[in-house]
């Protein structure tokens, strides 16, 4: 029988609080108005999938077409690049994430397995190469054959589930390579693990069995391989602590920078996509009808948060839905939920300007707009 292995991202809006509380009692606001920093007329960039704020008003933007990391300023004009795609120093086969620390910008090369570190001027000093993560890991997409995939549109977005961030200068969180009693780790730039970080949640499986995989798709639940996919989000408050979402429970939990954990909430369940979870499940049953396949879960897609530890959460956008951001606070409970409405799709990546109130996405038609909020 041919197996097929298919990554999809699930849209899951939902209230974050210990007692579940209803989604509709948190407010929503509508945001339609938008600015255009980037014009695809403008040639910058082919096929942006990234885009950074780095508090100077400049943007870094990497373009996944042309395999570069730029740096443009308020006008629009390129003034830096980091590195380009290769395999030699400072070289990347792909970025997962950027970020800027202090006087450095560090790249997540997800494919090549390595984080390079570069002056904000754009000079390379050094590189850490990571193990990857334990667990399965899934090939490429091939072609699928199923019903109506539209709803999967952006089946190749940015993914950082299980993936690196930079904590600190010089200090990074790695996916635990053997993971058995904990989901990351904390380590120095030079590779030495200083404390395991983030725990496995309970019932988590790392073996792939098909049955219990098409058991639970038929029975509308979240198979326990995927239940351990986790991203984390350094909180900006400059405490020195860590969000962990949890996509497939889905769940946020919170720690400090000695690795304890603070507080865990489960966010409760989420009317307005229940169209896009019906859809994830009819077509995952179409699809195990006619083979064997493994589709990956992801409740929540980018996450950011400001300097007073509020964290903000976008979801999977699809063609028939607007992109939606989700407010937390420190304590996690659901603040506010924004409504990005835009007449092209936007992409599921985000970061902001918080001084102007921004929200810097990109559209699919490779414009990066701004909505203020």
């Amino acid at each position: 029988m041919k197996i097929i292995y298919i990554t999809v991202s699930l849209l899951i809006l939902s209230s974050c609080s210990t007692d579940k509380s209803p989604f509709n009692e948190v407010g929503v606001t509508e945001l339609e108005q938008f600015e255009t920093l980037v014009s695809s007329d403008d040639n910058l960039v082919v096929n942006p999938t990234i885009v950074k704020f780095d508090n100077d008003d400049n943007l870094l933007v990497y373009d996944s077409r042309r395999g570069e990391l730029l740096k443009l300023n308020k006008l629009s004009e390129v003034v830096g690049k980091y590195g380009n795609r290769g395999r030699g120093p400072g070289e990347f086969l792909r970025v997962n994430n950027v970020f800027h620390i202090e006087d450095y910008i560090y790249i997540i090369d997800d494919i090549g397995l390595k984080i390079h570190k570069f002056t904000v001027d754009g000079v390379y000093e050094t590189s850490l190469e990571y193990k990857q993560k334990a667990g399965l890991t899934l090939p490429p997409l091939p072609p699928v054959p199923a019903p109506d995939l539209s709803f999967l549109d952006n089946l190749y977005a940015v993914n950082i589930n299980n993936q690196p961030i930079i904590t600190d200068f010089d200090y990074v969180l790695l996916p635990a390579a053997q993971m058995e009693n904990t989901v990351y780790q904390i380590a120095d730039f030079e590779g030495n693990t200083i404390m395991d970080f983030g725990e496995i949640p309970e019932g988590s499986s790392f073996e792939l069995d098909y049955n219990l995989f098409r058991t639970s798709i038929s029975n509308r639940e979240v198979p326990n391989l995927l239940i351990h996919n986790v991203f984390p989000v350094k909180d900006g408050s400059g405490s020195g602590e860590i969000f962990m979402v949890y996509n497939a429970i889905p769940r946020i939990e919170k720690y400090d920078a000695n690795g304890t954990k603070i507080w865990s909430k489960e966010i409760g369940d989420n009317p307005e996509i229940d169209a896009i979870k019906n859809a994830f499940f009819n077509t995952m049953q179409e699809i195990l009808s006619i083979t064997d396949a493994v589709a990956t879960f992801r409740a929540y897609t980018w996450g950011v948060s400001d300097k007073e530890g509020n964290l903000y959460l976008a979801t999977y956008n699809s063609p028939e839905l607007p992109l939606w951001i989700h407010e937390f606070d420190k304590n996690g409970d659901l603040n506010q939920r924004y409504k990005l409405v835009s007449e092209v799709e936007l992409l599921p990546t985000f970061d902001i300007d918080f001084d102007n109130n921004l929200f810097i996405v990109i559209t699919k038609e490779s414009e990066i707009r701004t909505f203020q909020f």
